[in-house]
């Protein structure tokens, strides 16, 4: 459990950095290069298998998720500037529901009626907590649509290949090598966009770069966490990813009304409320039986 904990404060570390991106006007592309360029360099370094020597199985997995990866970032940032925080999180953390189909399908995961019922709940209680009206400056939200559906189904088959990767192609020892390698090829996707624009002002260049370091750290926490979550003997997906994703949305939103003052709307705590019982019920199946 400790592994799944770490994995939801990593991940709730990169929005609230975000969230700070957007007051700082901190140039994102810039940002998220430095991110992986940082998180690559010291996966590397701690990683017992260190850099790869050759061309292992799971070449074409890392080279798929670092090109998805820097992909759905830059688009998370669009729907986030256009739609708003509540649409672009709706849209990332629902995605849950596709490795948790997949998962009966691949690993042979059994889903029992209660399991069914809680990622039912813990579904409503993320579309609680996010959803609201979106801003009179925003697009619509019906032609945000496409974008939405491209996050939400890209970052699912990503979390997807991330446990299929884990399951049958990567060793306990090659996990660090596996996710360093993955955030050195968005890194490198990064720069390359990054070179082909004007170069920024120095000072906005610094700014950018302390940013990414700060995003840097949680960012590769958030997967490194996650694959041991996955890997941990007795927590299979279908409780992992629910308690991951909804975890993430609970404690986001409840740091959201702290530090940004961001008031909790009627909605919203009706879905804290729908989270704790699904993250409730999820932990009695694991353990309670």
């Amino acid at each position: 459990m400790i592994w799944l904990l770490l994995s939801i404060l990593s991940s709730v570390g990169i929005f609230v950095s975000f969230g700070y991106f957007s007051r700082l006007k901190v140039n994102n592309q810039l940002a998220i290069s430095v991110n992986y360029s940082l998180a690559s360099i010291v996966g590397f370094i701690l990683a017992p298998e260190g850099l790869p020597t050759h061309f292992p199985n799971w070449w074409w997995s890392a080279l798929f998720l670092g090109t998805a990866f820097i992909y759905l970032f830059y688009k998370m940032a669009i729907l986030t500037q256009e739609g708003g925080l509540a649409l672009s999180t709706m849209g990332s953390q629902m995605s849950m529901v596709i490795p948790i189909g997949l998962a009966p399908i691949l690993y042979h995961e059994s889903l029992s009626f209660l399991q069914v019922l809680a990622v039912i709940v813990g579904l409503s209680s993320i579309a609680l907590m996010v959803w609201k009206k979106a801003p009179a400056s925003s697009k619509p939200v019906q032609n945000l649509l496409p974008l939405t559906l491209l996050i939400f189904i890209g970052t699912g088959l990503c979390t997807s290949v991330v446990k299929y990767s884990r399951h049958f192609m990567v060793s306990d020892s090659g996990e660090l090598t596996f996710i360093s390698t993955v955030f050195a090829i968005s890194a490198l996707l990064g720069w390359i966009g990054y070179f082909r624009k004007p170069a920024l002002p120095s000072k906005e260049f610094r700014k950018g770069v302390l940013a990414g370091l700060a995003l840097g750290i949680p960012n590769l926490g958030s997967l490194v966490f996650l694959i041991k979550s996955l890997a941990t003997p007795g927590l299979d997906s279908s409780f992992v990813f629910p308690i991951n994703n909804i975890g993430i949305v609970l404690v986001s939103t409840l740091l959201g009304s702290i530090i940004f003052k961001e008031r909790l709307h009627r909605n919203g705590k009706l879905g804290i409320l729908c989270a704790v019982l699904s993250v409730l019920l999820l932990v009695f199946l694991a353990f309670g039986q």
